[in-house]
């Protein structure tokens, strides 16, 4: 009933009645991914009107009734769709549609793929990701089921060149081919995250849920995103409304073999396209019980930590060329604890809020001219306490009292850009963004702004050669400007064989937290620098892929010179008051000071391949191995592997929705200080799913079979994983393929 009375609502305001004649309708048919669909039926329903789509994916209907029709798309392979249009007489209209590939049997020559065959990080213009001289990795949201994921910090866990770091505060963030964690660039949909605590974004917080998919783009991204993103790129993608009604509830548990760690883990979601207006919500639950990463220090268990999550998606087509959309998303983490000594005998709590709101505006002539126009903010608030459940005296050494210690970080966006196409194969996309960054604490305030602008040009003279140059100009509050400039090609050697290379400048400005923030803690007590200068890189890869039968592959080599790369540097000792009168012996602590002190090479070789060895087996492997130095003192950088190593051996039955495999990560030496080397591991997965029908899945794994404890954060104190760890979950989803309006 009431979706009936909305679509009156809204037939009585914005459309005319129906007049006596004909008119015609024209529109094009694509995959999810936007490649043309050839070959794809379009009928009008009720009538013997249809069409054939060309190479280009259009056709068009001429003689069409006046009035409102319900036009399908269909082709073998793919879901079919259906569109209510207003035909006005005398008149064009226009239509889109994307047909989503259902499951079919591979031929046995063809090498499996799952991941999209275009990326917009990378490029800004969607490419079909052979052709993008990036390294691009995409994991689907399928495989991150099949991980068992429920953050974005367990999808990354297998990702190629990527490691993932912690401090003690067991945040993880992502370190990409050897360089820091600061220099990953954190998105979501294309707009930026505000970081936590510290530099960073923990990964650690963010769900999977509504997530379509995530793209890694690993060298230097400074000519499109500016600072941050010397090593690389992560995009995180949410799902967007499909045409037909979708609604579904996944429900996951898993319990791990060390800590009785238990996470029930829940999340429901809804998205609908109805005529203009779309929609998508989502909301999420996830708690861990007795989970103890720090397994030598006896005073941490009973760790707990639950994470809330939800949101909602609005868009408005105008015009069929122009939409508005919005939306709000917000999440708490909270995380309680055994902490002793320098925080009294008692239980820390800690509660971190993430908010965001945007607003969009977009026009697109389709292969013209597309403009965005998008406003962005971002706002992480954090306390950290003691319950107040406890015995003895407290001190809280980020406030040096009893009191919580209050963070508030948030982060402003304006951005503006445009695509045009150009002759002689030419495709110039020009921006303009405005960002400011604000820091609160229980003590100080501060701020910074900058603002940029940036070109790129992808330039095809034929089909052969691609080569996209881009450039950035930033003008930051306290350093001023500074330019990085990028340069890319792809090759085609033969049909299935590609040459790519680039090289790229990238500058990043010191964040807030390294110029001004004083970190006190039982481990260390870090001082404001405000004399910090900008970190500088130069970057360049060159590597070849390609297919041939049953398989595909490439290798490819990366260099990375930093030059005043921002480091903790230890100033002295300082002995910190517990105020704790249970605590004979006060902590002596080292103070730091970030400081530019180093030059640093990252350096190393990519090696993928996969191999379809019947049609229902396939092998694949991703490999890294890295060289790193600080050119100061000829050591090698801290925390960063050696080697990183991802195989995966898959048995896929498309016809009977059936899926199951084995991968084994391994992970190389590191040096987590000076003096101490931790060493390698390896840790075995094992994953299988069953797809019953369109509506019903079920999957299973088992992580860690082996039950190794490595030293994931990287701390002498033995920080790992939460052992062999079990799950069991099945999504339920509902379509409305026939919907009446």
């Amino acid at each position: 009933m009431l979706r009936g009375l909305l679509m009156i609502l809204l037939t009585a305001a914005a459309v005319p009645a129906a007049a006596a004649g004909v008119g015609t309708i024209r529109g094009t048919v694509l995959t999810e991914t936007g490649q043309p669909l050839k070959g794809a039926q379009v009928t009008v329903r009720g009538t013997k009107l249809g069409a054939v789509t060309l190479p280009d994916g259009k056709f068009e209907i001429t003689n069409a009734p006046a009035g409102y029709c319900q036009v399908i798309a269909w082709m073998t392979g793919y879901a079919t769709r259906t569109e209510r249009l207003f035909v006005a007489a005398d008149q064009i209209v226009t239509v889109r549609f994307e047909l989503k590939e259902v499951v079919i049997p591979l031929p046995a020559v063809e090498v499996s793929d799952s991941v999209p065959r275009v990326s917009v990080t990378a490029t800004i213009v969607p490419m079909d990701i052979k052709v993008i001289p990036s390294a691009v990795e995409i994991i689907s949201e399928e495989t991150i089921q099949e991980m068992g994921a429920l953050t974005v910090a367990d999808a990354l866990m297998d990702a190629q060149s990527l490691y993932l770091q912690g401090d003690d505060e067991r945040s993880l963030s992502a370190s990409l081919r050897g360089l820091r964690t600061t220099h990953t660039l954190i998105l979501i949909n294309g707009r930026r995250v505000a970081a936590g605590l510290r530099e960073n974004v923990n990964l650690d917080d963010l769900p999977t849920a509504m997530i379509q998919r995530i793209e890694i783009v690993r060298g230097p991204s400074s000519a499109l995103y500016g600072s941050d993103a010397i090593g690389g790129v992560i995009n995180i993608i949410t799902k967007k409304p499909p045409d037909d009604m979708v609604a579904g509830v996944s429900v996951r548990y898993g319990q791990s073999k060390y800590g009785e760690d238990q996470n029930p883990f829940l999340k429901g979601y809804m998205a609908e396209r109805v005529g203009q207006f779309s929609y998508s919500l989502f909301a999420c639950f996830d708690h861990e019980s007795k989970f103890d990463r720090y397994k030598e220090t006896p005073w941490t268990d009973g760790d707990r930590k639950s994470l809330r999550s939800g949101g909602i998606d609005l868009s408005m087509d105008l015009t069929g060329r122009q939409l508005i959309q919005g939306g709000f998303e917000k999440s708490l983490v909270r995380r309680r604890g055994m902490r002793p000594y320098d925080w009294g005998n008692g239980i820390r709590k800690t509660d971190d809020n993430r908010k965001s709101f945007f607003l969009e505006y977009d026009y697109v002539i389709p292969e013209q001219t597309e403009f965005t126009l998008r406003g962005n903010y971002y706002q992480f608030d954090t306390g950290i306490g003691i319950d107040p459940e406890i015995y003895g005296d407290v001190t809280n050494p980020y406030t040096g009292s009893d009191q919580d210690y209050e963070l508030e970080q948030i982060l402003k966006q304006v951005e503006a850009r445009v695509t045009q196409k150009l002759p002689a194969g030419n495709r110039l996309s020009l921006g303009a963004e405005t960002r400011w960054e604000e820091r609160t604490d229980n003590s100080s305030y501060h701020e910074v702004r900058n603002t940029a602008a940036f070109l790129q040009n992808i330039f095809q003279p034929h089909k052969l050669f691609v080569m996209v140059l881009g450039a950035r100009l930033d003008d930051h509050s306290q350093f001023g400007t500074t330019f990085s400039p990028k340069a890319s090609f792809t090759l085609t050697l033969l049909e299935q064989l590609r040459l790519k290379g680039s090289y790229g400048r990238g500058v990043r400005a010191p964040s807030i937290y390294e110029l001004y923030i004083e970190n006190p803690s039982k481990e260390s007590l870090i001082l404001p620098n405000i004399n910090l200068q900008e970190e500088k890189s130069n970057s360049w890869e060159i590597g070849i892929e390609g297919e041939f039968w049953r398989a595909r592959g490439d290798v490819r080599y990366f260099r990375n010179d930093l030059s005043d790369m921002i480091n903790p540097v230890q100033t002295g000792y300082d002995t910190l008051s517990t105020g704790n009168t249970r605590v004979e012996n006060p902590w002596v602590r080292p103070v730091l000071q970030y400081g530019n002190v180093a030059e640093a090479l990252s350096q190393g070789f990519e090696l993928s391949a996969t191999v379809r060895i019947t049609e229902k087996l396939i092998f694949s492997d991703d490999a890294t191995v890295m060289e790193t130095e600080d050119k100061t003192t000829g050591r090698r950088l801290l925390n960063k592997p050696d080697i990183l190593n991802t195989a995966e051996l898959r048995w896929e039955e498309a016809k009977k929705g059936f899926k199951a495999g084995v991968r084994l990560a391994s992970v190389g030496t590191r040096m987590i200080s000076d003096s101490y080397r931790a060493d390698g591991y390896s840790l075995v997965h094992l994953f299988a799913s069953k797809r019953f029908n369109e509506t019903f899945e079920m999957y299973c794994g088992v992580n860690n079979l082996l039950n190794n404890d490595p030293n994931i954060y990287g701390f002498t104190e033995g920080a790992g994983t939460p052992g062999t760890y079990f799950f069991l979950g099945f999504t339920l989803e509902t379509w409305d393929h026939n919907k009446q309006w």
